[in-house]
């Protein structure tokens, strides 16, 4: 999206479905892409971003590795935020094509502290991410 900055992740961490794979602070290490370092399962799992302090977001990226040819990117999405990582917000479960990355966008701007990205389906033999980027309107 034209006006979307993507937010400075100095400091955020990742905290990992332990049934996954990988280092969950990969995803935000700036090394996204189709093959840059990744967290992976042959299932469903999730992860949630802690950003340290409320920020107001209005997007979220997500890159995906390249697998044997082809994107390892889930069938469907759903995020969910939080301001104090009890208490979360369904922003909603989008049904996603085969691709490299996946952008989503929020109807309205979100305050929040936490980000809780779901990924469930598979169209290859794995779901794995190699990034995730959190992006605000300027």
């Amino acid at each position: 999206v034209a006006n979307w900055v993507e937010l400075d992740k100095t400091g955020w961490s990742v905290e990992l479905d332990p049934s996954a794979r990988g280092n969950g602070n990969t995803l935000i290490d700036g090394k996204g892409g189709s093959n840059g370092n990744d967290v992976y399962k042959t299932g469903d799992f999730w992860f949630v971003v802690d950003m340290k302090s409320e920020k107001t977001m209005t997007g979220l990226g997500i890159d995906y590795y390249k697998n044997s040819g082809s994107a390892s990117s889930p069938k469907k999405v759903t995020i969910s935020t939080s301001i104090d990582n009890e208490t979360w917000v369904t922003q909603g479960t989008v049904d996603t094509p085969q691709a490299y990355n996946h952008y989503f966008q929020f109807f309205t701007p979100q305050n929040i502290r936490y980000v809780k990205v779901e990924l469930a389906e598979r169209y290859n033999g794995y779901i794995d991410v190699t990034e995730v980027y959190v992006y605000n309107a300027q």
